[in-house]
């Protein structure tokens, strides 16, 4: 419900849980391949650790920027009263 991408105006509340799992998923997974100890201590998979990091940084900015302008946006309409609203306040 939370993620529909069907109300007016677009919600983009999909790609925040999408960016959120994906991440999840990955860091859970790098998390398995350092507790094993995969990495044989190579300096490349700390380069690889910084640029997975920065890429999900920006990720979670590009979610965060696009909720916050559409939740400028609903107030813009004055729908302070609907569910919408509400959602996306509290999403952020």
């Amino acid at each position: 419900l939370v993620a529909s991408t069907y109300i007016l105006p677009y919600n983009p509340q999909a790609y925040v849980i999408s960016v959120a799992i994906f991440c999840f998923l990955m860091t859970f997974f790098w998390l398995l391949v350092f507790a094993c100890g995969s990495h044989h201590n190579k300096s490349s998979w700390a380069s690889a650790d910084v640029a997975y990091h920065g890429f999900a940084a920006l990720l979670y900015l590009s979610a965060s920027v696009l909720l916050a302008s559409v939740t400028i946006g609903l107030a813009a309409l004055d729908l302070k009263d609907t569910i919408i609203y509400k959602l996306d306040v509290a999403a952020v």
